[in-house]
């Protein structure tokens, strides 16, 4: 079955297992108000719909997510105003609670690029599948203005998370397998066989002892 909550974010499901994609990839599915309000709504569908049993969450097109989109929160004549960076930093990290709190799995699918807000919300997702020429990044600062990131320094330590936060460099996604929170690193041709094998996996185990 296929259902878009937004033209930007499409889930489909078959059997047990769903999908929601981030469908904006002319963007690289930089995230905009509408995806973020289409992500809570799908989490929220699919955690009560209890013919589902696993989430997968993956980006259409050549990248996962790009971040955020600042044209989404501007003008075609004005810079971006500081409340709407400030509206958005504040609304995705409840899409990212909205991840952590579902009850249903949810494995993150990343390829190329995992960045900013994007690699917030895999990181508040329970598994990380990721492909080999994956990069992640937090690219806040090079925009100048500071993350409203709180995952990566919980997840990881200080001097890693200040690395990314301050610097707005991209790394291998390898570099989190150092932390434990990449479940699998593939070769891209096989990144989708290894997130399905995975969600049928999760989606195999009795509900209560994965959701509680």
């Amino acid at each position: 079955m296929l259902k878009s909550f937004t033209d930007s974010v499409v889930v489909e499901t078959e059997g047990s297992i769903a999908s929601i994609t981030l469908n904006r990839p002319e963007s690289l599915n930089a995230l905009t108000f509408e995806m973020l309000r289409g992500l809570e709504i799908a989490l929220a569908e699919l955690g009560d719909n209890p013919d589902v049993r696993a989430i997968i969450l993956r980006g259409e097109g050549k990248a996962f997510c790009a971040g955020d989109d600042l044209i989404d929160m501007g003008t075609d004549n004005c810079p971006v105003p500081e409340d709407k960076i400030r509206e958005f930093l504040d609304g995705y990290p409840k899409v990212c609670t909205a991840i952590r709190e579902c009850p249903k799995p949810v494995v993150a699918v990343l390829h190329k690029f995992a960045m900013g807000a994007g690699l917030e919300l895999a990181l508040a997702s329970d598994f990380i599948v990721a492909s080999s020429n994956t990069k992640i990044g937090l690219p806040f600062v090079l925009r100048g203005f500071s993350s409203g990131t709180t995952l990566l320094p919980r997840l990881t330590n200080r001097l890693f998370a200040n690395r990314l936060l301050l610097t707005g460099e991209f790394v291998p996604v390898s570099e989190l397998s150092n932390f434990g929170l990449v479940s699998t690193i593939c070769e891209p041709e096989d990144l989708d066989a290894e997130a399905e094998s995975l969600a049928k996996q999760l989606a195999s185990l009795p509900t209560k002892s994965i959701s509680s």
